[in-house]
């Protein structure tokens, strides 16, 4: 399944796409594709060393054996270092999800943007802070935008007010945004709005679009996002971050975990979620007015 949906991915341009803008999550989605054709020369490679063995010709049926198993082990490597089946659902969701959009009537859709609605009502609140992750950056990119359609008076106040800001860490808004009408029309709700947006990600981690304003990729327009290096490198103990390397997918989640590091600058240097939270300063009124320009060094100029 995950080769099937790699290579719908590709019809629909979204792999070309990925690899022009972030790299990383380029390698990781060709991941099942990659296994699925080592297979394939491996098992082609054991069934002519068998017919080479078998025909007496030992040197080349053994060469043959040595290749095959080293092919099998490239293989089993990749393995080791990504989750084809994960990859796999997220991918088959994000086509079904294009093809179906099941999000229209969606309930829990409906009940996200009230959510919001609801928080900005609270006259105990200070902030309202919508912080989502991975695939959930999508979701949020939805509840953001239906909580601008059904109370944009509210909203505006509370963005006035520097009272509501949208967090996205690692995200993936422009894998469903240019599949789907229903996330093109959203992203373009919420790039087009004043709310506050900070976009954390790191080149490292392989399942995001590594510092990639996802509105400017979208329309091609100025800046919209504050896009931020995350420099978990830095604020991580040098084990913590060794073992991130080890195991990829790991590095997805350290935007979850708090900063290790044993020098206090350094923990600050990194992005610390709990810090984002905990903090008693809103963090539109830290943030620069005029969103960071970062052109992260494996893009592409792209015509999109």
């Amino acid at each position: 399944r995950g080769a099937q949906t790699f290579l719908s991915l590709t019809k629909l341009g979204i792999f070309s796409h990925m690899q022009q803008t972030s790299w990383s999550i380029s390698l990781t989605m060709a991941g099942p594709l990659i296994q699925v054709v080592g297979y394939a020369i491996s098992a082609i490679l054991g069934l002519l060393s068998l017919f080479w063995l078998v025909s007496s010709a030992y040197v080349a049926g053994t060469v043959g054996l040595v290749a095959a198993f080293g092919v099998m082990g490239s293989v089993g490597l990749v393995i080791s270092r990504s989750d084809a089946a994960w990859i796999g659902r997220i991918t088959t969701f994000a086509l079904a999800t294009a093809r179906r959009p099941v999000f229209e009537n969606w309930p829990n859709r409906a009940n996200m943007g009230k959510s919001i609605v609801e928080a900005l009502n609270r006259s105990d609140c200070d902030e309202v802070l919508v912080v989502s992750h991975s695939i959930g950056t999508q979701l949020g990119l939805l509840a953001m935008a239906d909580a601008i359609k059904s109370e944009p008076l509210l909203v505006k106040n509370a963005v006035e007010e520097d009272r509501l800001s949208f967090v996205t860490l690692g995200q993936t808004v422009p894998l469903m945004s240019r599949i789907s009408t229903i996330f093109a029309d959203s992203l373009s709700i919420v790039g087009k709005s004043e709310i506050c947006w900070l976009d954390v990600s790191a080149p490292a981690d392989p399942a995001c679009y590594a510092l990639v304003d996802p509105y400017r990729d979208q329309f091609d327009g100025k800046p919209r996002v504050n896009v931020q290096n995350a420099r978990f490198f830095k604020g991580f103990a040098t084990e913590t971050y060794r073992k991130a390397r080890e195991n990829r997918f790991t590095m997805h989640f350290l935007y979850l975990m708090s900063p290790d590091a044993n020098d206090k600058e350094d923990r600050s240097s990194c992005f610390d979620l709990y810090q984002l939270l905990a903090s008693d300063k809103l963090l539109a009124r830290q943030l620069p007015a005029r969103p960071n320009v970062i052109e992260p060094f494996f893009a592409r100029k792209t015509n999109r």
